[in-house]
């Protein structure tokens, strides 16, 4: 009789032990996240429509509990039908198809170069060039485009995404993709004058 009694206490402190330990379990609370509902490629945009909620008793910082942090951003691995998502499989960058002989290419600027500022990721830009004007040397000073690109991102000074710094939100880099013939004819730029942008088209990428 003893033994089980002893038994019986032992099991009695387990129960105790896993209802005071784990999370919401003690005061039913739960927590609801997004699971993917299908199978999701790489460069998929979320939309509603191919996720749904699943109740958690532990809720960890990776999971995604409100869907507009995460809607309209890019996959950037594939995610399996019923996996969490995960904060880590998104990027607000769109992603680039390349082409044999393109790439990506930074330029610094200022925000009088970039269409007032307003150059978004996935805008498709010419690159103008202007020479730099030579003290007592009068010459041709008018511009031409020397390249034409698509933005792939737009970062300020702290190297921050410009809609993610709130403290300056003004462009300082930005980065294109180009062929390799025009990333030289925009190194040369760089060093030789000034580089602006003019806006072409708005939109996705290619």
């Amino acid at each position: 009789m003893k033994k089980y009694l002893i038994i019986a206490c032992f099991g009695l402190l387990c129960l105790m032990t896993i209802y005071l330990l784990l999370p919401g379990v003690h005061n039913g609370k739960k927590f609801e996240v997004y699971v993917a509902k299908q199978t999701l490629e790489p460069g998929e945009k979320l939309d509603e429509n191919v996720v749904k909620k699943q109740a958690v008793t532990k809720k960890e910082g990776w999971m995604i509990d409100d869907f507009k942090k995460v809607e309209g951003k890019n996959l950037q691995k594939k995610v399996s039908k019923g996996r969490f998502l995960d904060m880590s499989d998104f990027n607000s960058r769109p992603v680039v198809n390349y082409q044999i002989n393109e790439g990506e290419y930074s330029i610094k600027t200022k925000t009088e170069y970039v269409n007032g500022g307003d150059v978004s990721e996935g805008d498709v830009v010419d690159i103008i060039f202007t020479p730099r004007q030579v003290s007592g040397k009068i010459g041709n000073q008018q511009g031409q485009v020397i390249a034409q690109g698509t933005v792939i991102s737009v970062r300020t000074q702290q190297g921050q995404n410009i809609k993610d710094d709130k403290r300056n939100p003004t462009p300082y880099a930005i980065t294109l993709k180009v062929t390799s013939e025009d990333a030289l004819k925009l190194a040369w730029g760089q060093e030789n004058g000034a580089l602006s942008l003019f806006l072409r088209s708005q939109g996705g990428v290619n």
